[in-house]
Order: structure tokens, then C-alpha cells, then sequence
């Protein structure tokens, strides 16, 4: 991903998490920490379109990029 280094460096994950899950942006910006189970390898999209909720499951890539973004975090804080 040599496109997103350099100043768009911080669209990073949101991309590789968009990629890895298919996830909606809408999605991606009302996800909490809470919705992240890293045992599980699961993520809880709560805020669907059709408002059912889903379980998306993690790889390795979407699995460190949240990692990274999920440290120091509350379990109500907004992950993006």
C-alpha cells in the first residue's frame, strides 16, 4: 500500500479493515472497542444498514491494524 504512506498514512487502517471485513464506512466510524472480541477473531457491526446486527470475522491483517488502533482504549470509545 504505497499510496496510503507519506501524508495519507493515518487512512492506513481504515483501509485495511475495509478490505479485510467489507465493511461500510458508517460501519467503520460508529465501531467501539467493545464490538472488537480478539479471542473470537469476530467483530460485532451493531449499526447495520438492514439494523441487524452482524458478526464479521477478523484476519490477520484487519486483527493488527485494530490492535494497534484499540490500545489505550475504553470499551466505549470509538475506535476511529
Amino acid at each position: 500500500m504505497t499510496q496510503l504512506s507519506g501524508p495519507r498514512a493515518h487512512l492506513q487502517p481504515a483501509v485495511i479493515v475495509a478490505l479485510g471485513t467489507g465493511m461500510r464506512m458508517g460501519e467503520q466510524l460508529r465501531m467501539k472497542r467493545h464490538q472488537v472480541d480478539f479471542l473470537r477473531n469476530i467483530i460485532t457491526a451493531r449499526d447495520t444498514k438492514n439494523g441487524r446486527p452482524r458478526d464479521i470475522p477478523m484476519n490477520d491483517d484487519v486483527k493488527e491494524a485494530l490492535a494497534e488502533l484499540c490500545r489505550d482504549k475504553a470499551p466505549n470509545d470509538f475506535i476511529f
